[in-house]
Formats: C-alpha cells, sequence, structure tokens
C-alpha cells in the first residue's frame, strides 16, 4: 500500500487539481454534506475506487443501495436467503473486551435505546440479561474462564429465541430443566388444557361434570407432588419472574430476528458494501452498530500505523446518530481509528446532525449545495461564509476544507 493515497476533487480557479491526501491531514476522516442529487453518492464512488486501487480497504454501509459500481469490493444485500451477516452474539476472546457479560449488556442496552416508547421494562432487562448468560454457559462459553470464549461458532439470535421460550414453557409448567421431569410438566399442561376445554363444554350445556370434577383432582394431586419436589426453589423461579414479560422479550428477539441477518454466518467486513435498504429500521441499526463495534474492537487490537489501512463509510449517517451507542462508537473512531489506520467517512443529507465531538475531530469536510433554508445554521456548525454557500451548484461545486491546508479555511472547488 501506498503511504501517499490521494484523490483529486476539483479545481480551485487555476489548472492545478485540488487533491485530498488523508495521511497528509492530522486524521484521515471525512464528512461529506449536501442534499439529495447534490453529488455526494458520486464522491463516494469515485473515493473508493480511487483508494482500493492503492491498498486501502474499505467496509461500506449502504442505506439506500445506490453505491454500486464498486471495484474490488463484494455486495451483500442483508435480507431473507442469504445466509449470511453479522451475529450481534459472537465475542472477541479478550479478557479486557469482558466477554459475555460485557456483551449482553451491549446488547441489552442498545436494545433499550432502538425501543423508543417501548423501552424494556427492568425486570425485563434482567430476564434477557440473564437468558444471554446463560445461553453462553449453555454454549460452554463462561464469564470466569477467558479460555472458553474462543469458538469456531456462537450462539446466535435464533438460539435466543428458543431459548426463551423453553424458558417461558417451563415458567408456565414449572419445573427443572431435565427433559423426562418437562415431559412430565408438559402432560400437566395438557390436563390443565383439557379441562379448560370441559369447561367451555359446560357452559355449552355439556355434561362434563364428572369429567371436570376428575381432571381438577388429577391437578390437584399432580401439582401437590410438585411441591413436595421442593422445584420453588429452581433459580430460575427467582430470574423469569413474569409470564407475559418473558414472552414479551421473546417476541421482541423474534421480530428483530426475521429479516434472517442475525446468523452464525458472518460475512467478512473487508472490502464489503453491506446493503440494507431492504431492512426495517430497528433492523439497520442494530447491523450498523455491530459493524462499527468489531471494526472497532479489531482495530484497537491492531498495532500502530500513521497511514490509513481501511475505512469505514456510512451513508445517511445522520439516520444513525440518534441511538447514543452508535453516535459513541463512530466519536470513538473518529477519536482513536488514526493511531491505528482506520478512517471514517460519513455522507448524510444532514450536515446538521454531526455533534462537536464528531466535527472536529474529523479533519476534511466537503459541502456540496444544500438546502437554502439551512444555509445559516450550517455556517455556524460548519464556520463557513453563508455567501459561499449560495454560489455552491449541485454536482458542479463543493465547500471543501482541509486542515492541512489554510487551517481547515473553506474553498469552492470546481468539481472534476
Amino acid at each position: 500500500m501506498t503511504n501517499n493515497i490521494n484523490y483529486a476533487i476539483g479545481k480551485n480557479g487555476g489548472e492545478s487539481p485540488i487533491v485530498w491526501s488523508p495521511n497528509a491531514c492530522h486524521n484521515p476522516h471525512l464528512i461529506i454534506g449536501g442534499s439529495s442529487g447534490a453529488g455526494k453518492t458520486f464522491t463516494i464512488r469515485q473515493i473508493i475506487n480511487a483508494f482500493v486501487t492503492q491498498g486501502v480497504t474499505f467496509t461500506v454501509i449502504d442505506k439506500h443501495g445506490d453505491i454500486n459500481d464498486l471495484d474490488h469490493i463484494n455486495d451483500y444485500n442483508f435480507g431473507y436467503g442469504l445466509d449470511r451477516g453479522i451475529n450481534p452474539l459472537s465475542i472477541l476472546p479478550y479478557k479486557d473486551y469482558g466477554g459475555p457479560e460485557a456483551n449482553a449488556l451491549a446488547f441489552v442496552g442498545l436494545l433499550n435505546e432502538l425501543s423508543g416508547l417501548h423501552r424494556l421494562g427492568p425486570e425485563q432487562q434482567n430476564m434477557l440479561h440473564n437468558a444471554l448468560i446463560n445461553l453462553y454457559r449453555a454454549n460452554g462459553i463462561k464469564q470466569e474462564d477467558v479460555n472458553t470464549w474462543t469458538q469456531e461458532t456462537y450462539p446466535d439470535l435464533t438460539d435466543l429465541q428458543r431459548f426463551l421460550m423453553h424458558k417461558y414453557k417451563k415458567l408456565l409448567v414449572g419445573g427443572k430443566d431435565d427433559s423426562k421431569e418437562m415431559d412430565y410438566l408438559y402432560d400437566l399442561y395438557k390436563k390443565k388444557k383439557a379441562l379448560e376445554k370441559l369447561e367451555r363444554a359446560a357452559g355449552k350445556g355439556d355434561d362434563v361434570k364428572d369429567k371436570i370434577l376428575a381432571t381438577i383432582s388429577t391437578l390437584l394431586q399432580k401439582y401437590e407432588d410438585y411441591l413436595k419436589m421442593g422445584i420453588l426453589n429452581d433459580k430460575d423461579f427467582l430470574i423469569y419472574t413474569n409470564p407475559r414479560g418473558l414472552l414479551a422479550v421473546k417476541n421482541r428477539i423474534q421480530n428483530i430476528n426475521n429479516s434472517g441477518v442475525f446468523v452464525k454466518n458472518e460475512i467478512s467486513l473487508k472490502n464489503s458494501r453491506v446493503i440494507i435498504k431492504n431492512l426495517e429500521d430497528e433492523q439497520k441499526k442494530i447491523v450498523t452498530f455491530y459493524i462499527l463495534k468489531r471494526l472497532l474492537d479489531v482495530f484497537l487490537k491492531a498495532r500502530y500505523s500513521e497511514h490509513v489501512r481501511h475505512y469505514l463509510v456510512i451513508d445517511e449517517a445522520s439516520f444513525f446518530l440518534d441511538i447514543p451507542k452508535i453516535s459513541n462508537l463512530i466519536t470513538r473512531i473518529v477519536q482513536e481509528g488514526r493511531k491505528f489506520g482506520l478512517g471514517i467517512i460519513l455522507a448524510t443529507q444532514n450536515p446538521l446532525s454531526f455533534n462537536s465531538d464528531i466535527l472536529l475531530n474529523t479533519a476534511t469536510k466537503m459541502i456540496f449545495s444544500v438546502e437554502p433554508v439551512i444555509h445559516r445554521l450550517v455556517s455556524r456548525a460548519f464556520g463557513v461564509d453563508p455567501s459561499l454557500l449560495k454560489s455552491v451548484m449541485p454536482r458542479k461545486h463543493c465547500m471543501y476544507s482541509t486542515k492541512a491546508v489554510n487551517n481547515g479555511a473553506y474553498r469552492l472547488i470546481n468539481r472534476l
């Protein structure tokens, strides 16, 4: 890989092209802002195709599926039938990354941030957290033994869904996890359903009084036997305390998992375009969170690098920034990624969505044509003369700023 990667942006009145050289800047990050049709996608495509031939690798999160025609980049259209994706339950086998406990906390916290008005209550959070830890343990992954954290495959959301359903059934009928006992208790549950059927028949006038009394007597005897076995001391009954709440958690996981992309068979993030346009908004944000987390975790473990080695590109970044966990990961990348060769390119129609930490730690900015109604706000946020913004024509110009030249002063560039 060459250390002097560059991309020709355009010209500033003269004949010499204006070139963006990320390794000459104090960090390699880039913000691209502009309204729809202003030229953002075209520019992203040009940058990727220019840098990939110079040895830089890419992960592209393509929200709309229109960053196409990329050289040497593998496309993964996330949705049903792909049979590959991202597994939120896989973990890095390093002690300082926290193992199952840290991953469980991150997953529960992310779901809560995504839930809006329908946030998980404390009881549901506790049940989901314990289910995750117990699921890991059932797969031989123990928090107290870092040697067990390395696995060929990790449980996925389908496994979690089944695990929660098992706990729900157990909570309904009681009993330990011994399979023979569960068979016995499922039979008890069936007899209870039979009693309900007899009661409905009685309501229709059928003469089933003797059958009802006999069934009640049987159920009472079985329940007495159940109590004598001491099952009430089973720890599951202290954790999974609310059948309806547990069922709601199971259904929540099932709804998320309906996309079919949270699976054991994970894609490679090296030179990959992840197309998420067919996912629901919540699923798009989960995929993005775990791609960010994977890349940050891997590169923080990598060797120090003076030059950018890999770029993460996020299309319509403003869509994701309302989730604090995603915003925090993006902020960490712009603050720490440079040291390990990880850069980020953030494109958005709403350049006002970036927090001050992201703006201050992104050395290079390209502002295309934006709606006149936000000229003043963009001027204030980015420090660009509002009169210059009026001169920017869609696909013909952009305002360009890099701290490597004129201390970041903006210039009107004629696009090539």
